[in-house]
């Protein structure tokens, strides 16, 4: 299972070790013949290598340089710092493969002028082994690896460079920097933070904080995995300062993206950060976002045939709008026995999502709906277990989860 999980990102490494137009005959060989094995595909890639092999580049064997990454249930790190002798006017970047199998293949680019268009291997990083590059300062001041993530491995910077890197993420020239290397920065600085290799979670959030001018999905999706990795602590009162970090991003984001799919034009990407963006802001409280829900709800309910709501909305305005709404229960929930009585349980989860938890008591616990007359009890108590759990949830510190658990006879 693992193998394939990490065989795309296996061949796209592949693509760019031996150049797009090598891999690609490769491929349409492979795909022409049957074959048994991995070793078959080694020797049939490593037969279209040779007749094009670069002598500039040495020769290539690619059965021992991939073997590993394929083999292996891991991806190394290459550890990477630098040295500067302002004297001499140089700059020493030390980069250490810290796996003890894998051979690294190395691209950079020098900044601050980075050049994204060759990201071919310029080297390898053999077990163990540490290699020192020496440039000009401040011509160079500090270098980007594994270009658009090509090569399948994380980079552990130390946090000066970092802060370089930061530092250029935050003028308006940040998309110089390829879009997968602004994703991979987050991505692996978050990893190396939550596991204690690197002790500075401050250059973290300094790191990441450039993300109010960002307007690409692929940069924020890391980030997205990042808040939900640490969410656990928003219930409690020690989260204010993450809950005030993450809005401080997301709503000058929203403010320049927009709370709506209006333009069915816009890119799938577009909308996927759209939908992230008013998730996270309301979950993390933001009152313009569930007043945006509110608003929304009141102009779907006026109308539900012509004013529809697309299926991927429906939980993020319903929860978020009734959470404030002031709009009247019945409205909402008109045929509420109705609804009870079948299994619309998409309607049922909003049900718990309302600020009036009075409605929610009369609703659940109501005779009308827990009467041993009712012919259709068993329906009807069956979907007043689910909206249970659901309240538990979302009002586990109300004084309705006591009068919940009070009336728990009559939903047994």
């Amino acid at each position: 299972m693992f193998f394939f999980v990490i065989a795309p990102c296996i061949l796209r490494m592949l693509q760019y070790v031996l150049k797009e137009e090598i891999f690609l005959e490769g491929i349409k060989v492979y795909m022409k013949k049957q074959w048994s094995n991995l070793d078959d595909f080694w020797d049939l890639m490593q037969s279209v290598l040779d007749k094009q092999q670069n002598t500039d580049r040495g020769y290539i064997s690619l059965k021992n340089l991939m073997d590993p990454w394929v083999k292996k249930k891991q991806y190394p790190v290459l550890k990477s710092h630098t040295e500067l002798n302002s004297n001499m006017k140089k700059l020493n970047v030390i980069m250490e493969n810290m796996s003890g199998t894998f051979k690294i293949p190395v691209t950079y680019i020098r900044l601050p002028k980075p050049n994204f268009h060759n990201i071919l291997p310029k080297f390898w990083i053999y077990f163990k082994s540490v290699v020192r590059l020496t440039f000009v300062f401040p011509y160079v001041t500090w270098l980007l690896l594994n270009l658009q993530q090509t090569g399948y491995y994380r980079v552990n910077y130390q946090k000066n460079d970092l802060l370089e890197i930061g530092g250029y993420l935050h003028t308006k020239n940040y998309t110089n920097i390829h879009v997968l290397n602004r994703a991979q920065i987050i991505d692996d600085t978050f990893h190396f933070v939550t596991t204690g290799e690197f002790d500075s979670p401050a250059t973290f959030w300094y790191l990441v904080a450039y993300l109010h001018q960002e307007l690409d999905y692929i940069a924020w999706y890391p980030m997205f995995k990042a808040m939900e990795r640490m969410s656990f602590i928003i219930p409690f009162n020690e989260s204010i300062h993450f809950k005030t970090k993450i809005l401080g991003l997301l709503r000058p984001l929203l403010q320049k993206i927009g709370y709506e799919e209006f333009n069915i034009d816009e890119d799938d990407l577009t909308k996927c950060l759209k939908q992230e963006a008013v998730k996270w802001a309301c979950v993390l409280g933001d009152i313009e976002c569930k007043k945006m829900a509110e608003r929304k709800l009141e102009w779907h309910l006026s109308n539900k045939t012509s004013n529809y709501l697309l299926p991927w909305w429906r939980k993020w305005t319903y929860c978020n709008g009734l959470s404030i709404s002031t709009t009247s229960f019945s409205k909402v929930f008109h045929n509420l026995n109705d609804i009870f009585e079948t299994n619309n349980s998409k309607i049922l989860e909003y049900l718990a999502c309302t600020n009036k938890t009075s409605d929610i008591q009369l609703a659940v616990l109501g005779k009308n709906l827990s009467s041993e007359n009712n012919p259709r009890k068993n329906i009807i108590v069956r979907n007043c277990i689910s909206v249970f759990f659901d309240v538990i949830l979302r009002h586990a510190k109300d004084k309705l989860l006591h009068v919940i658990i009070s009336h728990w006879e009559k939903l047994n």
